[in-house]
């Protein structure tokens, strides 16, 4: 599978997704309001053209916990 496919599938998980930049792992866009939102496809796409990364949103937007 392909970036998009591996995206697509966690859309339809519910997560809440956002980029991040290869090697460094840190976001390369301001990302609070995907705390509260969901990217779009759009986005997404948009930035896998980019070349960068992608990482879930852990809490309540995506019903994910992580405990460190």
């Amino acid at each position: 599978m392909n970036p998009l496919d591996h995206a697509k599938v966690y859309l339809g998980l519910g997560w809440s997704l956002i980029p991040i930049v290869p090697e460094t792992k840190k976001p390369p866009i301001l990302w609070g309001e995907f705390q509260t939102r969901r990217a779009t496809l759009s986005e997404i796409e948009e930035w896998i053209t980019k070349g960068w990364y992608l990482a879930v949103v852990t809490g309540d937007i995506s019903g994910v916990l992580v405990v460190d």
